[in-house]
């Protein structure tokens, strides 16, 4: 991914590190993925006026929360209110699922749970994406790297975006979210936390994507059976197709 195309699909936000286009990667037909269409993010819960008039100026539509209540209670979504855009809050897991999604030692591990377990959380989140009126959307959960990371991974798959270019666009967040990793790994030093669970938590290496991606294809048969199977139908994601790629 070279430098120049790196630096264009940042956004920068005032509070916000993880806020990136996910326009203009290659699909393996020829074509590229829509500017100016879907925003991956992290938490927007602090973005000040002018960093909200920056994000509608792009003409978002719809703002996708894949945060828990518990979460959107404590860390409000300045645009939770909004008369503007349409905000909808679709936790990806629900907090049953949690626990259990969690118990893998490893990054893809949990991806992979995810993927087995929160079918639920992806059909709520698919079904509103497979409407035209919902685009421009940002889709964001707290740091933008793990629950955005798998919807925007499963998005651009659909897309046929080639796996290593999805892995690349993933492994983006530890370069936005490496000052916030330092803050985060010196409070958790400071508080004797388990130092491995901290790392396994923060990681964003292409690898985890790779295996999810893999994993994705060789057991459930690829994005597109796989979100049939959570309920969505062909034309659905057919429609989802057509919004995401020029």
């Amino acid at each position: 991914m070279s430098e120049n195309l790196t630096r264009q699909r940042l956004i920068a936000l005032e509070s916000c590190l993880n806020v990136r286009d996910v326009g203009g990667y290659p699909t393996e037909d020829g074509r590229q993925t829509r500017w100016d269409t879907v925003i991956r993010a992290d938490n927007l819960d602090k973005l000040p006026p002018s960093g909200q008039e920056k994000l509608l100026e792009l003409g978002i539509r719809t703002i996708i929360d894949l945060r828990s209540p518990g979460e959107t209670m404590r860390y409000r979504n300045v645009f939770a209110t909004s008369r503007r855009v349409n905000y909808l809050n679709l936790p990806l897991i629900k907090d049953e699922e949690t626990e259990q999604v969690h118990l893998s030692s490893t990054r893809a591990g949990i991806y992979k749970a995810i993927l087995d377990q929160c079918r639920s959380g992806f059909e709520a989140v698919f079904t509103a994406l497979a409407r035209p009126e919902t685009f421009p959307v940002v889709l964001h959960c707290a740091a933008g790297k793990d629950r955005t990371g798998l919807v925007i991974a499963l998005l651009l798959s659909l897309a046929r975006v080639r796996p290593e270019v999805i892995a690349q666009d993933y492994a983006l967040s530890q370069d936005c979210l490496a000052e916030r990793i330092a803050i985060w790994r010196a409070e958790a030093l400071l508080a004797g936390q388990d130092v491995a669970l901290f790392e396994r938590d923060v990681n964003a290496a292409p690898e985890n994507m790779l295996e999810t991606l893999h994993y994705l294809q060789e057991q459930h048969d690829g994005p597109q059976a796989y979100l049939q199977s959570c309920g969505l139908t062909v034309a659905r994601l057919e429609t989802l197709k057509a919004c995401l790629i020029d």
